[in-house]
C-alpha cells in the first residue's frame, strides 16, 4: 500500500491543478512562448519588448482545454512594414478553419475574436502577407510576416477533461517508484523521495500556462528514461564491483536523481537558455557543411573562437529530419 501513496498524491494534485480557471496566456515578451509555437523566427527584442516574427504561416498549439467551449481569443500583433510596402493582410485560423481576417492597423494592436472548440486541442494559425527585407536593400534575408507579442485564450464554459494529464502523472510516479526499487533503495525511502519529487513536478506544471502543453507526457518519458538509467548504472557498478554493495544503492540513486532533475528542468517549457539560439546557429553551420564553425570574440582587436563539433555532428541526423534545432541540442 505504501508504494501507491506517491501515485495517489500525484494524481490528486494534478487533478487539483486543472480545477483552476483555464485561462491561457502565451507571453512572447517574457520569452515563454517557445514550447507553444512553430512557424516563427527566433525570439528578439525591440524597444525593450520581446516578440517573434512569423514566417508567413505560424501556429500556436494548446492542449487540455475544456471540451465544447467557446474561446475568447486575443492576439497582440504589430504589422511593421517599411514605408514603401503596404500594411499586411492577416488571417487567423482555428484547427484549420478561418475565424477572422483583417488588414493590420498601424502600431501594436490587440485583435479579438471567438472560437468554438469541440475538442480539447487548439491549433491557432496566424497567416499574413510577407516581405523580404533584403529585397529592398536591408541586411536581412528572412521571410517576415507580422510581429507577435502575446496570445491570450479564455474558455467560456465547457467540460474539463483531466484524465490524460492525471494518467500521465500517475505513470510518472509509478516509473519513479520502479527506479527507486531498481536502485536498491528501501520502499519507505523510495516512496518518500518520489512523493516529494512528484509534488515538485506538479508544481512546475501549475506555473503560467504549462498545463496546456503535453508536459505530463514528457515527464512520464523522462521517468521511464530514469528507470533505464538506474538499471544500467546498477548493472555497470555491479560488474565493476564498486562501490561496496551496501553503498551502491546510494550511488545509483544519486546518478538517477541527478539525471531526472537535469532533464526535467532542461525540458521545462518555460526554461530559457541564454545561449540556446547561439548553439542552434552553430548546428546550422555544421548542417551547411562548415566543420570549422567559429564565433567572433568581444576583444579589441577581436579574434575568432573555434568550437568542437562532436555535439553538432551527433545532432545533425535529427535536425536534418526536421526536428527543432534547440530541442535536438537539449
Amino acid at each position: 500500500a505504501l508504494a501507491f501513496l506517491p501515485l495517489a498524491i500525484a494524481g490528486v494534485s494534478t487533478w487539483y491543478v486543472y480545477q483552476r480557471p483555464p485561462v491561457v496566456h502565451v507571453d512572447f515578451e517574457k520569452n515563454y512562448e517557445g514550447a507553444f509555437v512553430d512557424g516563427f523566427h527566433d525570439h528578439e527584442k525591440m524597444d525593450g519588448r520581446g516578440f517573434r516574427w512569423t514566417a508567413g504561416d505560424a501556429h500556436i498549439h494548446l492542449e487540455n482545454l475544456p471540451r465544447k467551449s467557446r474561446l475568447r481569443v486575443e492576439v497582440r500583433i504589430k504589422g511593421l512594414r517599411p514605408r514603401e510596402i503596404p500594411l499586411p493582410h492577416v488571417g487567423f485560423t482555428a484547427n484549420g478553419a478561418t475565424v477572422f481576417e483583417t488588414v493590420c492597423a498601424p502600431g501594436l494592436v490587440a485583435y479579438r475574436f471567438g472560437v468554438t472548440l469541440p475538442g480539447s486541442s487548439l491549433v491557432l494559425g496566424i497567416q499574413s502577407d510577407v516581405f523580404v527585407p533584403s529585397a529592398i536593400g536591408r541586411n536581412d534575408d528572412r521571410v517576415l510576416g507580422v510581429q507577435v507579442f502575446s496570445v491570450h485564450v479564455e474558455p467560456q464554459g465547457g467540460e474539463i477533461d483531466v484524465v490524460a494529464p492525471v494518467g500521465w502523472m500517475i505513470a510518472t510516479a509509478a516509473l519513479l517508484v520502479g527506479a527507486g526499487w531498481v536502485a536498491g533503495l528501501s520502499l519507505p525511502i523510495s516512496t518518500a523521495g518520489v512523493t516529494l519529487f512528484s509534488s515538485g513536478l506538479v508544481y512546475l506544471m501549475s506555473l503560467d500556462s504549462v498545463r496546456f502543453l503535453p508536459y505530463a507526457q514528457t515527464l512520464a518519458l523522462l521517468a521511464g528514461l530514469t528507470l533505464i538509467v538506474a538499471a544500467t548504472t546498477r548493472a555497470v557498478l555491479a560488474w565493476a564491483g564498486w562501490p561496496h554493495r551496501d553503498e551502491r544503492p546510494v550511488v545509483v540513486a544519486a546518478i538517477a536523481v541527478s539525471f531526472l532533475i537535469k532533464m526535467s528542468v532542461l525540458f521545462f517549457p518555460l526554461f530559457v537558455s541564454s545561449d540556446a539560439d547561439f548553439q542552434a546557429n552553430r548546428l546550422l553551420n555544421v548542417l551547411e557543411g562548415d566543420f570549422y564553425t567559429t564565433s567572433v570574440s568581444q576583444h579589441v582587436p577581436p579574434f575568432r573562437i573555434p568550437y568542437p563539433i562532436s555535439l553538432y555532428v551527433l545532432a545533425v541526423p535529427f535536425a536534418a529530419a526536421g526536428i527543432d534545432r534547440v530541442a535536438v541540442l537539449k
